[in-house]
Formats: C-alpha cells, structure tokens, sequence
C-alpha cells in the first residue's frame, strides 16, 4: 500500500526570493492597470488567489473579489514568472530536498505530490528552474480553489485517483508555515513542519505538526518519521 506524500513549495523546497511576488504584482499592473503594494503583505502560506485579492483590496479595488485568475490572467502571469525566474541568481533548491526527493521517488510505499498555494503554472516554472518538477506527478494548487485545505484535499482525490486500490488511506503534508499545518489537520492529513522558511522551531511547534525539522537534511531520519506518524 502507498502514502500520499504532499509538498509545498516556497520556503519548503525552494526559495525564489520573491520572483513569485513580484511577477503577481506585474500581471496585475499589466491586467488591470493596477500598482498594488504587495511589498507590504505578509505572504506566507498564503494561496495565489488570496494574495491577489488582498492586494487589490490594498489598492482601493473592493469590487474585485472573484473571477480574478482568468486565463488571460494566468497567462501574463506565467510571461512575468519566467522573467523575474531568469533574472533570480538567488534562487535556491533548500538543503536536503533533492536526496529526500531521490529517496521517496524511488520508494513505491510513498507518491509525491503537490499542495501548494501557487497557480499550476507557477508551481512549474518555480520547481523547472531547480529541475524538481519530474518528481511531482499530481498536486493541489491555488488554480483550484483560494482555501488551502480545499487545495490540499483536491491533491489527496487525484492521488487516490492514481492508486486506486493501493492508496493506503494516509497522506502527510510537508510545509514551512503554520497555514500548511493547520490547513493540513483540516484535510485529515498527518503534518510535518520543517524551519526552512520564515518560521522558526518555536513558532512552528505552537502549530502542533506530527512532527518538526529545522531543514530537510537528514533525509533516513525524515523518512522513518514519514513511515511512522
């Protein structure tokens, strides 16, 4: 029988420095004529739609609540996101992701997936830029619904989608911030939190998680947590 394994992103597996913010808050200039002070929101664990609303509600732009990521939307968007990405030296796959990702890829009681707050496009273009993207081959994203546990429940139905009959019913979130906790035990997954973003131990461990890393790093000890909470 197979776990779910779902990750999230920025601060978990990547840092972008920003790229993804930036890039939002250029699709919303070029879409809607817009300048809004994304500079000053606190963006953790927060999902694409939810940023771009608040954003523009920042600006003055109340009446734009719903139908925002249009596809003219997330097509400019993925136009900015490829050229603030290229223009990122400082972007950076985070310690210990890559043989974690080994480790699970090659292990047929684990399947990696997604539940992230980025738009599909963004998911891609991030993880392209690090080569991480092959190991994903289903996932949540913020395309799908503003509420983060409605994200991480869409990635559980299409792994279990996948499985079928050898999905073993448990599915663990791997997440940075006290919203991929939280938003996890609301989908009735097993959470893990690692200090690899803008929390530290203590913060984290108010959350709750099964379980607290301060990285990614110690790839056989994560594992056999990954096996036993």
């Amino acid at each position: 029988m197979t776990n779910l394994v779902l990750f999230d992103i920025d601060g978990t597996l990547i840092n972008a420095k920003g790229a993804g913010s930036q890039a939002l808050k250029r699709t919303i200039l070029s879409c809607y004529g817009i300048s809004v002070p994304i500079q000053d929101m606190k963006l953790d664990g927060k999902t694409d739609p939810i940023i771009v609303h608040e954003a523009l509600r920042l600006a003055g732009e109340t009446h734009r609540s719903e139908g925002i990521l249009t596809k003219n939307f997330l097509n400019t968007y993925e136009v900015h996101l490829g050229k603030e990405l290229e223009n990122c030296p400082d972007y950076r796959v985070l310690p210990g992701v890559i043989d974690l990702l080994d480790w699970l890829y090659q292990d047929n009681t684990f399947l990696v997936g997604l539940a992230t707050g980025n738009v599909f496009v963004g998911a891609r273009l991030k993880l392209d830029k690090g080569q991480l993207m092959h190991y994903f081959c289903f996932g949540g994203y913020g395309c799908d619904n503003k509420s983060r546990t409605k994200i991480v429940l869409q990635a559980i139905k299409r792994g279990r989608d996948i499985l079928d009959n050898q999905f073993s019913g448990r599915v663990i979130v791997i997440g940075d911030t006290p919203h991929d906790i939280q938003h996890g035990f609301a989908a009735g997954a097993r959470t893990v939190a690692v200090c690899s973003g803008n929390f530290n131990v203590k913060q984290l461990r108010t959350c709750k998680p099964d379980a607290l890393f301060e990285s990614l790093v110690k790839t056989k000890e994560i594992v056999q947590t990954l096996r036993t909470i």
